[in-house]
């Protein structure tokens, strides 16, 4: 890697001081919130080092080193230099002592090709299909209850959050392992996944134990599933077995970690939706949300025809670019994944920096995100950005919401993103929607961007006239 600078690295400690975020006018105390702390280190540098108490699930403290912007993302993923927790097992990088899933990583190689062989299996067209047959049947259940709940041509109001989840919920249980009588384990699941979480940010030992059962009941859980799958394979038509046949085949473990990364990212489309949602309805007098509007009421056969049958040939990220743009916005001001966490494996140099070999490495995602080396006016909402070509953001180390390069990004994403277009696109096509408050906005009180006034996303919601589901 490239020595930039033979600036002596000087030790940063965390901020203390409050971060002013302009765009929705929220103060964020930085002790509260791991994305204000990373970004805090971030302006210090692209490579900051740090002592905090608790990565390891004890109360020492410890140096971290915490990397971000374009190069820092290169080195955090980096299979050489870094050795990264998985999202699933988002607990495991607090041991970082090779007995967790971190002890199991595979070289360059290795990755590559399994991270191949599994996007093949997720983008085969009749797993698509599949997939899509699901969401809109789900989407279509799901604003058939809320048209029913909405009292016809009255505002009502809804605590949003609530009705995504269980739209989530829907997803999951019915297209990667097609058992929808798993509804209550899944919405647990997920509900136990934002306590842990909530836990992470007061730094107890706590979370680390119940991070690592929640892991265990979802691991054996996936188990179970494949062991029916397995038993009975022409029952099935799903996500699992489609993991199940690929060629070469995948080992039972790598099915599921598989299935869990994609559970995680479908995690995220509750809080991508409604920060979308968020960020679109604050500029409702805009020329975005006009400019949103005309190309759904352009679109609108294309809209009717995906409620109908969801094999269409132009795939909705292309068919709905604007709306697509703003979801990428809203992920890069409020990504699910604001930092992730590993170790060093060797000492390696970045920025005329030496790393040393076992320390913890922060990568700051969303420090990156809010790069003015990489983006102008990062604090705007600026949906336009994202205008150039789409291949430029879903491979490089620029956007970061679902990881970087071409190997080390979530399988899922594509479609997580397809999924918050489509269901955004239906909402505003049929129903004319209004915040509550105002001021709403998200902050990080629980890793995952959460309401800024600490209650659920509260929304109007009227069916707009003639428009069918």
């Amino acid at each position: 890697m490239s020595v930039v600078s033979k600036k002596a690295l000087v030790p940063a400690s965390p901020p203390q001081s409050k971060f002013n975020y302009p765009l929705f006018g929220d103060t964020i105390k930085i002790a509260k919130s791991v994305c204000q702390w990373s970004k805090g280190l971030a302006k210090q540098g692209k490579v900051v080092k740090a002592k905090v108490r608790g990565l390891d699930g004890t109360f020492k403290k410890q140096k971290i080193y915490h990397l971000s912007g374009i190069e820092g993302m290169q080195a955090f993923y980096n299979e050489q230099y870094v050795m990264r927790g998985n999202v699933p097992t988002f607990l495991d990088p607090y041991l970082l002592d090779g007995s967790s899933t971190l002890g199991n990583m595979m070289n360059g190689e290795e990755h590559r090709n399994k991270k191949e062989i599994i996007l093949t299996a997720i983008h085969d067209p009749d797993h698509l299909k599949h997939i899509f047959s699901v969401l809109r049947n789900v989407t279509h259940s799901f604003l058939q209850d809320l048209r029913t709940k909405s009292k016809v041509y009255k505002y009502t109001t809804f605590h949003f959050e609530r009705l995504l989840r269980d739209l989530i919920v829907r997803l999951i249980t019915q297209f990667l392992w097609t058992h929808e009588d798993d509804d209550d384990f899944i919405e647990k699941m997920i509900k136990n996944i934002s306590n842990a979480q909530q836990l992470i940010v007061k730094v107890r030992l706590s979370a680390y134990k119940k991070g690592m059962t929640f892991s265990k009941k979802l691991r054996d859980f996936s188990h179970r599933r494949l062991a029916e799958h397995r038993s009975d394979p022409e029952k099935y038509n799903d996500t699992m077995k489609h993991l199940m046949t690929v060629e070469p085949p995948l080992a039972n473990d790598a099915i599921v970690m598989e299935i869990q990364h994609l559970v995680f990212s479908l995690h995220r489309i509750e809080s991508a939706i409604s920060a979308a949602l968020i960020c679109l309805l604050k500029h409702k007098k805009s020329d975005i949300y006009s400019n949103i509007m005309t190309e759904l009421e352009k679109n609108q056969s294309y809209i009717n025809l995906m409620r109908e049958d969801m094999r269409i040939k132009t795939p909705i990220t292309l068919a709905l670019p604007n709306l697509t743009n703003v979801i990428k916005e809203s992920l890069r001001i409020f990504p699910v994944n604001p930092v992730q966490f590993g170790t060093s494996i060797q000492e390696f140099i970045i920025q005329g920096y030496q790393i040393p070999k076992g320390r913890i490495i922060v990568g700051g995602l969303w420090a990156t995100g809010f790069d003015r080396d990489i983006y102008d006016d990062p604090e705007g909402f600026h949906p336009n950005r994202f205008e150039h070509e789409i291949s430029e953001v879903e491979t490089g180390f620029e956007w970061t919401p679902f990881g970087c390069g071409e190997t080390h990004r979530c399988a899922g994403q594509s479609i997580v993103i397809s999924i918050c277009t489509f269901v955004v696109a239906r909402l505003l096509s049929a129903f004319e929607l209004e915040l509550v408050d105002p001021e709403q906005g998200f902050v990080y009180r629980k890793v995952v961007p959460v309401p800024s006034n600490e209650l659920p996303l509260q929304v109007k919601i009227r069916p707009v006239e003639k428009v069918g589901l």
